[in-house]
């Protein structure tokens, strides 16, 4: 071996072993960063599908209280229903909703007069 090359040696070896450290920690912080951002995802997308079934289970209730309406009288009138509604004051509880209303059906052949 020349003369010269092993000179060399000694510093090409600190050389070689610097850089596979270099690469291991590299290779070992993306891993812990990856780790983590896949627990943040996890975590928000937990939090994204309470936040969704909390308000299903919400617009849910809603309907059931103008179900119980609708069977507790026999004739429910127009403003019956907006009493109802806002009592409920469910305009400030469900996001989301842009409206409830209420139509009244009427037998085929009568007119309602409005």
């Amino acid at each position: 071996m020349p003369r010269f090359l092993r000179r060399y040696i000694p510093a090409l070896l600190v050389l070689a072993t610097g850089l596979t450290i270099t690469a291991m920690l590299c290779h070992n912080e993306q891993v812990i960063v990856q780790t983590e951002l896949q627990r943040h995802l996890l975590a928000r997308l937990h939090e994204t599908s309470n936040l969704i079934s909390q308000s299903l289970k919400a617009h849910e209730t809603m309907l059931r209280g103008v179900q119980g309406l609708f069977a507790g009288s026999d004739v429910v009138e127009p403003q019956e229903f907006r009493d109802f509604i806002l009592a409920m004051g469910l305009g400030n509880q469900l996001t989301g909703l842009r409206g409830i209303g209420y139509c009244q059906l009427n037998q085929p052949g009568i007119r309602a007069n409005r």
